[in-house]
């Protein structure tokens, strides 16, 4: 793995590599893929990423369903979709473990 060596030691991990940043106060978010349901940690943030027809109001109500179940968004970011005009795909991350 490519990871801090805090990162390693709680997950069981071997680094591969060390010291590969190239921004002094880099910090990275990591994903560990695996069988069965992972423990909770103290902050937890949660990545998701989706589409809304192009139509008015449609992200407005999507939005409106995270904030219907009190789920805070720290992100959203939003980026053309490939061979679609005017269609973006929404990347979001949000508090908590979902």
């Amino acid at each position: 793995v490519i990871a801090s060596r805090l990162a390693a030691e709680v997950y069981g991990l071997e680094i591969v590599d060390e010291g590969i940043e190239d921004i002094a106060n880099n910090y990275t978010r990591f994903f560990v893929v695996g069988k069965g349901e992972p423990a909770h940690a103290g902050r937890c943030k949660t990545s998701l990423v989706f589409a809304v027809p192009n139509t008015a109001g449609s992200l407005y109500q999507a939005l409106g369903e995270f904030a219907t179940r009190q789920v805070n968004l720290t992100k959203l970011e939003s980026r053309p979709r490939r061979n679609r005009p005017w269609q973006y795909v929404f990347y979001v991350d949000l508090d908590g473990h979902w």
